[in-house]
């Protein structure tokens, strides 16, 4: 046992020297990554909006349990952010050594989350693969906001009359993304903050929100020297778009790499993370 244990210990040293992570017994060490976007789409009569980001959580692989679920909310409460997104895959339905972990005690766990705003999700793909509805209904009752294809008007008192829209689009891979259903909810001229689980989805949004948010890649999760990856795509994204803050016609995109894995319960040169992203105006010219 002891040697077991001791070659154990190295392994998992040299694994973090070389950047794998999931090999060893505290396989996730999660960072926590930095935005700060001045944009024109911002208003100059807004006050800068602060939002925490947590993605493709993967409940049930073998780097997040339920209690390291626990910890990802405290890390986010820590935050004390104005809205934190969700941006899908709270599930994970085809990773080796997973296990299934029902919807219920994950969406409970989440209902600790704590935000000035409120708590925004939308479903991944794995979601949909397990059983959306049910997940939906949980999360909804535990006080998160799940959109898909909607929006909702976040209402700040303390800043009257800066009003924001989270505005959520269905998955690309599993349902139909709409944007101009979503839009459909959207009544005033106040900024739209976009969020959708895969950026495949960004091909086909317009320039009206400040920014999209995403997941589902996993910032490629095993990227080699150079960001290169073995494997194809898991979307329809461009691969300029699998990983961080991405500007593209006039567009913003931001894309986490999120906090578990699929497929293989590693990560390499690609680690977990949440995201804390500040929205303000661009200075004057």
């Amino acid at each position: 046992m002891l040697r077991r244990e001791f070659l154990g210990g190295i392994f998992a040293e040299a694994a973090s020297q070389f950047g794998v992570y999931g090999l060893g017994p505290e396989p996730f060490p999660l960072r926590h990554k930095i935005y700060d976007l001045a944009s024109k789409k911002w208003p100059q009569t807004h006050a800068p909006l602060n939002i925490a980001i947590a993605t493709d959580l993967h409940v049930g692989s073998p780097s997040v349990t339920l209690e390291k679920l626990e910890q990802v909310v405290e890390r986010l409460n820590a935050l004390k952010a104005d809205v934190i997104l969700l941006p899908g895959d709270f599930q994970v339905s085809n990773e080796l050594l997973s296990r299934h972990v029902p919807a219920e005690p994950i969406a409970k766990r989440l209902g600790k989350l704590k935000a000035k705003y409120g708590v925004f999700a939308v479903l991944g793909n794995h979601d949909w693969y397990e059983d959306g509805l049910v997940l939906q209904k949980h999360l909804q009752l535990n006080d998160i906001h799940v959109l898909e294809n909607d929006a909702l008007k976040i209402r700040r008192p303390d800043f009257p009359g800066q009003d924001v829209w989270i505005a959520g689009l269905a998955d690309d891979t599993t349902r139909t993304p709409d944007l101009k259903a979503a839009y459909n909810y959207v009544k005033t001229s106040d900024p739209v903050v976009m969020m959708c689980h895969d950026p495949g989805t960004f091909q086909d949004i317009d320039q009206r929100p400040v920014v999209t948010v995403c997941g589902h890649t996993h910032g490629g999760q095993v990227m080699f020297p150079g960001r290169r990856y073995l494997q194809a795509l898991p979307s329809r994204a461009p691969w300029e778009h699998v990983y961080g803050h991405v500007q593209d016609k006039g567009r913003d995109l931001v894309v986490s790499s999120g906090v578990g894995t699929s497929g293989l319960p590693i990560r390499f040169n690609c680690p977990a993370e949440i995201v804390s992203l500040t929205l303000r105006t661009a200075p004057k010219p």
